[in-house]
């Protein structure tokens, strides 16, 4: 399962491979950490537009 976070700060936005160290750091600087897994997230939008195919037959 591949884990990446966004970085997010004022003046930019980065996707990274998620690193624990990396983002307890950013949250300690006041800094939002989003983190995600690519793999569920890839899954779900198959669900969905499955789901959504089988709607319009």
């Amino acid at each position: 399962m591949k884990r990446f976070m966004l970085l997010l700060d004022l003046k930019r936005r980065c996707l990274v491979s998620f690193d624990s160290g990396l983002a307890l750091k950013t949250i300690n600087q006041g800094l939002p950490v989003v983190p995600f897994w690519s793999d569920r997230i890839h899954q779900r939008l198959r669900e969905n537009l499955s789901s959504f195919g089988q709607q319009m037959s």
